[in-house]
């Protein structure tokens, strides 16, 4: 009888053991397949996306705290940074947020200065409100410190957000130097509104020293063409950007058409507001309303392929 008890105890103490085992290397491989994943595998992002797709984003952010934590406090600055968004975004600390992203930011982590950057230009709010902005307090100075830091690094899309800045403190040179150096990227969106902005800077006659308004125009379609274009990465394409410049466009060929009367620069104006009209700019339809056109059934045909599909074709191309 003591024999049979003793063999279920070790058979007993056997399972747990081969369950607690399992149960370690299970978690060891989805510890690094989620690394992996964080570290821009593709293979391992898929992989989450497939197999662990019932895993919830509070319990991918336990994971991410047991893997980067250790490696955090062993001076990891990609763990350092991991460690500093899940503080920001699931914890709602930002004082432990503040000080993971500074960490990881003095290591050299790009990311990490564009977050502390982001986090030096919201107050904060302990409203638990999650939707609302949440910081680490408005600072200026040290916004601005961050934010240079990532673009002289390289990072284009800090680069276009410092010529974006500096556009707003009047700083023009410097804005068009920025935003110039931001065209590097491959990015959509940087590149839709980097030259957005070149437009506005070449098309603002109190600018007089930039002032060209065919320059301007030049870089307002070059921005909401980007989505056509080989080579660029279309994922962040983004459509409030296409509405807001098809709309500086109907501006554009408007007053051309209030100087010189030409039809086609009239009826470049009424494709370009309703561009914008039709990706979410209401104000566009009442600029179509006061421009002497009236609107044909070939006309809709057109708009509503190029709408549908986002394209833009200007019935008459520069």
């Amino acid at each position: 009888m003591e024999l049979i008890t003793a063999l279920i105890t070790v058979l007993v103490c056997l399972t747990i053991f081969t369950f607690v085992f399992w149960m370690n290397r299970k978690s060891n491989e989805l510890d690094e397949i989620v690394e992996a994943a964080d570290r821009g595998n593709r293979e391992a992002q898929r992989t989450i996306m497939e197999q662990y797709h019932h895993i919830t984003p509070n319990d991918l952010a336990k994971i991410r705290k047991r893997i980067y934590l250790p490696k955090a406090e062993e001076g990891d600055n990609f763990a350092q940074y991991q460690m500093g968004w899940y503080y920001w975004l699931f914890e709602n600390n930002p004082m432990q947020a503040e000080k993971w992203f500074i960490e990881s930011a003095n290591g050299g982590n790009v990311q990490a200065m564009k977050h502390l950057a982001n986090g030096y230009s919201e107050g904060y709010n302990d409203s638990g409100i999650t939707t609302a902005p949440m910081g680490f307090g408005m600072d200026q100075q040290k916004e601005q410190k961050w934010l240079l830091q990532a673009a002289s690094l390289g990072d284009e899309e800090a680069m276009c957000t410092v010529g974006k800045k500096y556009y707003c403190l009047k700083n023009y040179e410097v804005a068009e130097n920025w935003l110039y150096r931001a065209l590097k990227s491959k990015d959509c969106k940087i590149r839709m509104e980097t030259f957005e902005y070149l437009g506005k800077i070449y098309g603002d006659m109190a600018i007089q020293e930039f002032y060209d308004e065919k320059k301007s125009k030049a870089m307002f379609l070059e921005a909401i063409q980007q989505r056509n274009l080989t080579g660029i990465e279309t994922g962040t394409y983004d459509k409030d950007i296409f509405s807001d410049i098809a709309s500086y466009l109907g501006e554009k060929y408007a007053g051309e058409y209030c100087r010189t009367h030409n039809n086609k620069a009239l009826k470049n104006a009424v494709y370009c507001y309703a561009m914008s009209y039709y990706t979410g700019n209401e104000v566009a339809e009442k600029c179509i309303q006061n421009l002497p056109y009236q609107i044909t059934e070939s006309d809709k045909a057109l708009w509503k392929f190029d709408i549908t599909s986002q394209n833009f074709r200007l019935p008459f191309s520069e």
